[in-house]
């Protein structure tokens, strides 16, 4: 079971994440899959609310790869040790936001993520680009909370 739940992490990263394949959301997520993600200020709720907070975080970083360097599986939970790369607009220097995510599993798909990354180091790198323009929502997750 731990190795159908890494794959299924991997192909989260690699093909929903780094690929936009959204269309892959209902394989690899529950329908009442929730996420807590501290910077968003409320929970992600099944599939519409994940595409939608997708849609968002790529809209302000377009050019964004993750990679994964760690996963620990333990029964139905996994962990996951990930940096992603964001090309911020113009000449500015690409970011590397550092971050944990813990995954529960259900059926072989995610039914609960907890995730936490460098918020700091991401607006810190934001502000000194001259606060790069993000599109509303992504600056009330990241900058209300």
């Amino acid at each position: 079971m731990s190795d159908n739940n890494k794959a299924v992490i991997r192909r989260m990263f690699g093909e929903v994440f780094n690929q936009h394949r959204l269309d892959l959301i209902p394989e690899c997520y529950a329908e009442d899959f929730c996420g807590t993600d501290p910077a968003n200020g409320r929970d992600i709720e099944g599939h519409q609310d994940l595409i939608g907070l997708l849609e968002t975080y790529r809209q302000a970083f377009p050019d964004h790869q993750y990679t994964l360097h760690e996963i620990v599986a333990d029964g139905d939970h996994v962990a996951v040790r990930w940096t992603v790369q964001l090309a911020l607009p113009g000449d500015h220097p690409d970011v590397e936001v550092e971050g944990i995510s813990m995954c529960e599993f259900r059926d072989g798909k995610v039914v609960r993520v907890w995730q936490h990354y460098d918020n700091l180091g991401l607006l810190n790198a934001i502000n000194e680009t001259g606060k790069v323009a993000m599109p509303t929502l992504v600056q009330q997750a990241f900058l209300d909370s």
